[in-house]
């Protein structure tokens, strides 16, 4: 097991609910290159960001959820590259708020 329960039920409402939202609404309605991106948009990463959080809330404490959805959001926006391969999304946004979540619990507590 990667991540306890709590957690990564957080990690998949993050991405389920932030990065699909951050797509759609940054395609539809977004204005504001995204600073780390050249084709995404910043409006549609602050929405995935607040609707991210409003689903990890559920699982985690609110400073939990708001940190890893920012972090995790941040991470959707930058290319990473792994083996020489673009990293998908898909996987390096769970990862990056469930290990974000772990930390704050190692470091900060709760």
């Amino acid at each position: 097991k990667l991540f306890p329960e709590d957690v990564a039920y957080a990690s998949i409402m993050i991405l389920a609910l932030g990065d699909s939202t951050a797509h759609f609404f940054g395609e539809k309605f977004g204005r504001i290159k995204h600073p780390l991106s050249k084709e995404k948009l910043l409006e549609g990463s602050l929405l995935g960001t607040l609707l991210g959080f409003l689903g990890a809330v559920i699982f985690v404490s609110p400073l939990q959820a708001l940190i890893a959805a920012t972090i995790a959001m941040i991470a959707e926006a930058m290319e990473i590259e792994f083996n020489n391969q673009l990293l998908d999304d898909n996987i390096s946004i769970p990862l990056v708020a469930g290990v974000t979540i772990l930390l704050i619990r190692k470091f900060v507590g709760g």
